[in-house]
């Protein structure tokens, strides 16, 4: 799933930076993105469900904002803000 949203903010940034107009880009997935987090802390630390639970809005938000966000600034005109929506 990473590779194909990848490819399409590439894909966004090379448009974007073409145009003199404003462009929206919603995410709508954080929950998903918070499940695919939690999983990984679960495989990858040794980490309790709580401590998980505890830490997976922060991470979700880190990993949004490496892997998405920072690639949508590199445009000549970057978003201003963001909003992350869960529970779509």
């Amino acid at each position: 799933m990473k590779a194909s949203v990848a490819q399409h903010v590439d894909i966004i940034i090379q448009h974007v930076s073409l145009l003199a107009v404003p462009v929206v880009v919603i995410f709508t997935k954080m929950d998903a993105l918070d499940e695919r987090v939690y999983n990984e802390l679960l495989e990858e630390e040794d980490i309790s469900f709580d401590e998980a639970e505890r830490v997976v809005p922060s991470r979700a938000k880190a990993k949004f904002e490496q892997d998405y966000l920072e690639p949508l600034k590199m445009v000549v005109h970057p978003p201003g803000c963001t909003v992350q929506l869960r529970g779509m």
